[in-house]
């Protein structure tokens, strides 16, 4: 069922202000899984926190996903530091879900919607794979690897403008969306082009 816009304006502000977006590189094998030929595996998460429980049951009822206990939240001055709170986490995990919530609000996002854009490419990626098999290409492996690097380096006007010109199709001169990203991205963290982030 389509989110409401009261849904969508609830899961926006909390992903905005308590929430985060990851794509990771696992080497650890999960409970009630074989570990993966490659060694690996790469996985992607969206979390909101929050000590209200209840207000993340009752986003869990139109996102999905689970919420669980993840510790205690301390205060932040000198008279709150022996108080502690339940903190709690709001987790959505499968790929489908993800492209599911993200596509509907992506235009309401701010901070997080260059995060956002990246997993949807992801995860798209991910779910066009022509098998179940079928290993990781590289720029997801990059992606994965360099997730706090890219996903933290707000863009110069210059880096605007040059991955821009990457992500043009082929027939313009570029590389096409998907794989403009990718090259773009590998381009920055290797040193090629500089001056692209701030």
């Amino acid at each position: 069922m389509p989110l409401t816009e009261f849904e969508k304006g609830l899961f926006v502000g909390m992903l905005e202000g308590e929430g985060s977006l990851t794509i990771y590189k696992s080497t650890e094998k999960r409970k009630g899984r074989k570990r993966s030929r490659l060694g690996f595996a790469l996985g992607q998460s969206i979390r909101i926190h929050s000590t209200c429980k209840p207000l993340l049951e009752k986003m869990h009822s139109f996102v999905g996903g689970k919420v669980y206990r993840s510790g205690k939240a301390k205060g932040t001055n000198a008279a709150d530091k022996k108080r502690t709170k339940d903190m709690f986490v709001l987790q959505i995990l499968g790929k489908q879900a993800i492209l599911d919530l993200l596509q509907p609000v992506i235009s309401y996002l701010i901070e997080k919607r260059g995060r956002a854009e990246l997993m949807m490419a992801f995860c798209e990626s991910r779910l066009n794979r022509p098998s179940f098999k079928a290993g990781y290409t590289q720029p997801e492996i990059d992606l994965a690897e360099n997730w706090k690097f890219i996903a933290n380096s707000p863009l110069t006007v210059k880096g605007r403008k040059i991955k821009k010109a990457m992500m043009r199709p082929k027939s313009k001169g570029g590389y096409g969306h998907k794989k403009g990203k990718s090259v773009f991205f590998a381009s920055q963290r290797k040193g090629t082009i500089k001056g692209t982030h701030k």
